[in-house]
């Protein structure tokens, strides 16, 4: 049986890709990839370990190629990048101070290569 790739999932894919090739920046491959996972497969990133991983990575925006789920709390100010996100997980982040946006709104070359932490 044939595997069906959501559009909007495949036409983001091919955006990395293409970004990729443009920039010859690793990090949208590796994304692009991550992306075109099936669903089960992508990341599912509860806030207690992102907020782990902020603390890790200050000053970089944390990528999740998957869903942002609400348990735990954010304890500091962070940006997030996402495919999706709980409406719980998005109102806490934004309480302490975040920014949650979209995968899609990275390429849009505010966010340099090297301010990228992919968090799987």
């Amino acid at each position: 049986m044939k595997r069906r790739i959501n559009p909007k999932v495949r036409g983001l894919s091919i955006d990395l890709d293409r970004q990729g090739t443009k920039t010859k920046k690793g990090v949208w491959f590796d994304l692009a990839e991550r992306v075109s996972k099936p669903v089960r497969k992508r990341a599912e990133i509860n806030l207690y370990r992102l907020s782990e991983a902020a603390e890790i990575n200050k000053g970089k925006l944390l990528v999740v190629p998957g869903k942002v789920l609400s348990g735990g709390e954010a304890k500091a100010k962070m940006e997030v990048a996402c495919m999706s996100c709980s409406k719980s997980a998005r109102e806490k982040i934004t309480n302490a101070g975040g920014i949650v946006i979209g995968i899609n709104e990275l390429m849009d070359g505010k966010h340099p290569e090297n301010k990228i932490a992919i968090v799987q």
